[in-house]
């Protein structure tokens, strides 16, 4: 598929890949906006066993699986729907099938999920009121305006 979001496309709607969330609880590990960008979704896997391997295989191969959460889903087509109201076409996209010169466009982007199910998220963290932070206590992320 192009990634061109210009031809045709008012912009994009990105879903998160709850697989790369999952995948950073397993290992309780935090991957990277470089490293996801670049496609090093699993650290050093030398000292995992076969088991932790293969799970990790799963969640952060190379043939980009993904799985999301539902209420994204539901929110791209509800998005979609308004902006077709109003004569605007978005394209929606997995994150995990973006790359940085996507966002080298005058397109606009919906980013759906956070830092931890869609790192693209950290390319706008210095522009937004708000952010989120993995808090222990509760037992993940929390948004802090």
């Amino acid at each position: 598929m192009d990634s061109d979001i210009s031809d045709g496309y008012s912009g994009a709607i990105v879903y998160c890949a709850a697989s790369i969330e999952m995948l950073q609880e397993y290992l309780h590990t935090s991957v990277s906006l470089s490293d996801y960008a670049n496609r090093r979704l699993v650290p050093d896997s030398s000292g995992l066993s076969p088991d932790a391997t293969r799970a990790a295989g799963l969640l952060g191969g190379a043939d980009f699986r993904v799985t999301t959460a539902p209420v994204d889903l539901t929110n791209s087509l509800r998005i979609s729907h308004l902006a077709w109201t109003y004569s605007h076409s978005l394209r929606v996209r997995s994150a995990r099938e973006l790359h940085f010169r996507d966002f080298k466009t005058d397109g606009n982007f919906i980013l759906l999920g956070s830092p931890r199910s869609n790192p693209w998220t950290g390319l706008f963290r210095d522009q937004l009121d708000f952010y989120f932070a993995v808090d222990a206590a509760h037992g993940g992320e929390v948004c802090f305006n």
